[in-house]
């Protein structure tokens, strides 16, 4: 037989490595914050004993893990869908989130025209991305839709901050795609 003596930890201590739950002292929230903030808090992890997270949908989660044929998606980490390929136009003063057109009209990049900006749409939604692109090409058949890729948000961000290793392992490769990157909210 193994015996195990195992130190039990003084409250202070279990405050520290477990945390305060802030559900007993009625101090918990759940807050909108925005992007950089949540995410900035997020990479902290814990903060004055307060743990901090950005939490993908359920649904999300295990649309990441069908399309990457992977068990588990590890805590903590967020999906992002997108299309190879896909880009959005934007014309001059126009604003992603106030209805989006392409000039193209099928969802792929055609050349840079003059006066309209490329942006590669990132969705924390698979049905967002496919609504997105439905919308923009309404006529396509189920089986004409492309395959939907999955990269992960702070994996992207790192390689955003990092300026390095452009891609890595992120799905999107280019100092050019990074530039163009936008995270559409659900």
């Amino acid at each position: 037989k193994l015996k195990l003596k195992l130190k039990l930890l003084t409250k202070d201590e279990a405050d520290d490595v477990i945390g305060i739950n802030p559900w007993k002292l009625g101090s918990a929230r759940i807050s909108s914050v925005p992007m950089d903030f949540a995410a900035g808090l997020a990479f902290k992890g814990k903060v004055k004993g307060a743990y901090f997270r950005i939490a993908p949908a359920e649904q999300d989660v295990l649309d990441a893990i069908d399309i990457d044929k992977v068990d588990d998606l590890a805590e903590g980490k967020v999906p992002l869908f997108y299309f190879e390929d896909f880009e959005l136009g934007l014309k001059d003063g126009e604003e992603l989130w106030s209805g989006v057109g392409n000039d193209s009209g099928n969802g792929k990049s055609s050349g840079s025209s003059e006066g309209t900006k490329k942006k590669i749409p990132l969705y924390f939604s698979k049905g967002q991305l496919l609504q997105e692109y439905k919308k923009m090409n309404p006529k396509v058949k189920k089986e004409d839709i492309p395959e939907i890729k999955v990269t992960e948000l702070f994996s992207l961000l790192t390689t955003m901050v990092q300026a390095t290793g452009i891609g890595g392992g992120t799905g999107i490769d280019g100092q050019d795609d990074l530039e163009k990157l936008v995270l559409l909210p659900p």
